[in-house]
């Protein structure tokens, strides 16, 4: 875009040679806004990343949560099968004639 200082740059020999040898109280105050922002974004990006890496790990420790749940669950569900056979053989009503068990 164009200049924000033209007059500054036509006085001196070049834009470089001119933004070393001038700094206006403008020109400080927008490197001093500068350096601030960037200093804020690196730290907003470091919790990002720090963020990003306890995500990744609440996500794998809920996989072997629920993995753990649904072994259970199939455990439970075996248990309860034998539980049935082994109620049916001494001759007492299966679970899942409606007992107390259906409500698990």
């Amino acid at each position: 875009g164009p200049s924000l200082f033209p007059r500054q740059a036509r006085c001196k020999g070049s834009t470089a040679e001119a933004s070393s040898s001038y700094s206006s109280p403008l020109v400080t105050q927008l490197q001093d806004q500068l350096q601030t922002t960037q200093n804020e974004l690196q730290i907003t990006q470091s919790r990002l990343h720090s963020t990003e890496d306890k995500l990744r790990t609440t996500k794998e420790q809920l996989a072997t949560a629920m993995k753990q749940l649904e072994d259970q669950r199939i455990g439970l569900l075996e248990l309860h099968a034998r539980f049935d056979s082994f109620s049916a053989l001494l001759g007492h009503p299966t679970t899942r004639g409606g007992n107390s068990f259906d409500s698990l």
